[in-house]
């Protein structure tokens, strides 16, 4: 089975999703950092991984339950 999508346009809304999130959880002091593909990509590609089609963020035990409660009222609708 053959899937085609435009990888750049996947790529940019992830981008704007994670400066949403990155936004939201620096507001609220949460600790977070990006982390396999995405840290491998922005080190190793300036960007994405080309192939790459996901966001990966960590977060810490301790703040993850604040943080998606948080996340889940004030990340946009879209």
């Amino acid at each position: 089975m053959e899937v085609n999508f435009d990888i750049k346009r996947v790529q940019d809304r992830l981008l704007e999703m994670a400066k949403a999130t990155a936004a939201i959880l620096e507001k609220h002091d949460i600790p977070y950092q990006i982390a396999f593909g995405t840290l491998l990509g922005a080190v190793r590609h300036g960007g994405f991984i080309p192939w790459d089609d996901d966001i990966d963020f960590l977060l810490f035990d301790d703040s993850y339950d604040k943080a998606t409660e948080i996340l889940a009222k004030e990340l946009p609708s879209d």
